[in-house]
């Protein structure tokens, strides 16, 4: 099967080939891939209008956008985390914030952006 939709392959198959103009750059089952990842969960926060964030130690977002951002975070901080994001809700300096387990589509993402194809 040849899919560019990520969620589909992560369900109905056993290993996934990640190409990158047109040279494998991963395989491996979709659980092996999300395990190498670099976090096992993702945190997403959305910053208030004009707010510079102070991201908790050692932790650097991954991906931005103009109010978006993602960091990974690995499992033993994610309490710590949600405190965190909690608190700076509570502040005014962040919207909204998510955490949620790294999926094939966050390393997908990571490995190639949106330019890539994902081959199973």
């Amino acid at each position: 099967m040849v899919t560019h939709n990520v969620t589909e392959a992560e369900r109905v198959v056993d290993r996934v080939l990640v190409l990158d103009r047109g040279r494998v750059i991963a395989s491996g089952t979709p659980a092996a891939l999300v395990q190498d990842h670099d976090g096992a969960f993702v945190l997403e926060v959305d910053a208030a209008a004009g707010r510079e964030l102070v991201w908790p130690d050692g932790l650097h977002p991954r991906r931005r956008d103009a109010v978006r951002t993602l960091l990974s975070v690995p499992a033993p901080r994610s309490a710590e985390c949600v405190a965190w994001a909690a608190h700076e809700l509570e502040a005014g300096r962040i919207q909204r914030y998510a955490l949620s387990p790294t999926s094939l589509e966050d390393v997908y993402i990571s490995l190639v952006g949106q330019r890539a194809e994902v081959a199973a």
